[in-house]
C-alpha cells in the first residue's frame, strides 16, 4: 500500500501511501492510521510485545521510559521493579503531513528500515481501534484482501471461507520463501487468490485456549 519510502541520508524517511486503500470497514487507510498505531505500539502503559522494533524511531525512550516502583519492591534477585513512566504520549520523530505523507525521523542512520515495515508491528489500525482495544481484538478489522468472518462461531475461518491455517502449498515458492513473512510477500505477488499461512504467536500468547 506504499507508493514510496524514501530518504536522502537513510535517517529521515518519507512514506508516500497510495490514495484509494481501505480497511474492511470501508474507513481509508491514512498516514494517522500508521503513526497512531506505531505510537500505541510503542507506549510503556499499553504492554505491546513488539514495542520493542520502534526503538530507533526517535522519541521511543521517552514514550517507553520506566522507573523503579517507588514502594520499594524488588524482584526475585533484589533489582528494583520496574514501573511504566512514560515522558511523552507519542513519539516525537513521527510526523504527519498529509492523508497520505509522514515522515519517520530514526535516531541513527539505518539503510534497509524499509525492511522493518514487513513486521506485523508496523501495521495500520482504524481509528475505531482505539475507542475498545479489546472490542477490536474480538473483532479485528484489517487492512488486506481477506476479511474474517462476522459470526463468533466462524472464529477462525475468512469470510470466504478460506481456514485461516490453510498451508501455502511448498511448491509454489523457492526455498528461500518458507518463512511466513516471505510467505505475505509472495501472496502479494500471485494475487488474492493464492492461500496464506499465517504464523501461530509465540510466547505467552500461544498457550491461550
Amino acid at each position: 500500500m506504499h507508493e514510496s519510502i524514501e530518504s536522502d541520508d537513510a535517517t529521515t524517511w518519507t512514506v508516500t501511501l497510495n490514495d484509494d486503500w481501505t480497511f474492511t470497514n470501508d474507513e481509508p487507510v491514512t498516514a494517522s492510521s500508521f503513526v497512531d498505531a506505531w505510537n500505541y505500539g510503542a507506549l510503556v502503559t499499553n504492554a505491546q510485545g513488539s514495542s520493542g522494533l520502534f526503538n530507533n524511531i526517535v522519541g521511543y525512550s521517552d514514550v517507553a521510559n520506566t522507573k523503579d516502583d517507588p514502594t520499594g519492591a524488588t524482584d526475585d534477585s533484589g533489582a528494583a521493579l520496574q514501573i511504566p513512566d512514560p515522558l511523552a504520549e507519542t513519539m516525537s520523530g513521527l510526523t504527519v503531513v498529509d492523508d497520505t505523507t509522514f515522515t519517520v525521523q530514526l535516531s541513527g542512520a539505518e539503510a534497509d528500515w524499509p525492511l522493518r515495515l514487513g513486521y506485523s508491528a508496523y501495521s495500520p489500525l482504524p481509528t475505531v481501534a482505539f475507542d475498545d482495544m479489546d472490542a477490536f481484538g474480538e473483532n479485528p478489522i484489517g487492512n488486506g484482501p481477506y476479511e474474517l468472518a462476522g459470526d463468533p462461531a466462524a472464529r477462525g475461518r475468512l469470510a470466504g471461507g478460506l481456514p485461516l491455517a490453510v498451508q501455502l502449498p511448498r511448491a509454489a515458492v523457492p526455498d528461500r520463501w518458507t518463512d511466513s513473512h516471505s510467505a505475505h510477500r509472495v501472496a502479494d505477488r500471485a494475487g488474492p487468490d493464492l492461500p496464506v499461512h499465517h504464523a501461530r504467536p509465540r510466547g505467552r500468547a500461544a498457550g491461550r485456549r
